[in-house]
Order: structure tokens, then sequence, then C-alpha cells
């Protein structure tokens, strides 16, 4: 999975939980297009990490190791709920 693809599945762990990356940016201090340069790599270093590695854990996706961006979604009982009950 490339770094695009991991950009896409962390906005879409956020929509899934009813929220989006701008907001989860905003409601953080965090600039949307700095968010964006860390997941699809355009920004590097170690503050980029740090932001890339918070996102993905934010949006409740699991990496199996910090090189490895193959992400694999990990609902919440709360996001089951809220999808069951739809």
């Amino acid at each position: 999975m490339n770094n695009k693809q991991l950009y896409a599945n962390v906005k879409a762990a956020f929509i899934a939980r009813q929220t989006s990356l701008n907001r989860v940016c905003i409601a953080n201090g965090i600039h949307r297009q700095n968010a964006r340069a860390a997941l699809i790599g355009e920004w590097t270093g170690d503050a980029a990490n740090e932001l890339r590695a918070w996102l993905v854990k934010e949006a409740g996706i699991e990496c199996r190791s910090s090189e490895e961006l193959t992400p694999t979604l990990t609902p919440t009982q709360e996001t089951l709920s809220q999808f069951l009950s739809n």
C-alpha cells in the first residue's frame, strides 16, 4: 500500500467515526495540509513521522510496524454499534 492509499484510509476511518480529518486537525491545532503532507510522504522527518503515527492511531487504524504502511481497520465498539444501529 502506498502513502496516498494510507491518506485515503485515514480519511475514510474518520468518516466512519462520523468526523473528518479536517475536523480532527482543527480540534487539535494541526494544519490539514501538514497532516496530508505527512500521510502521503511529502513531509518527512521526526515531526512528520510523529504526526503520521498520531493520525493513524486517532483514526483507529492499526499498522503492523512503523515501517509498513499497510493499515488494517480496527473498528471500535462505538463504531460497530453505530453501524449496526443504522
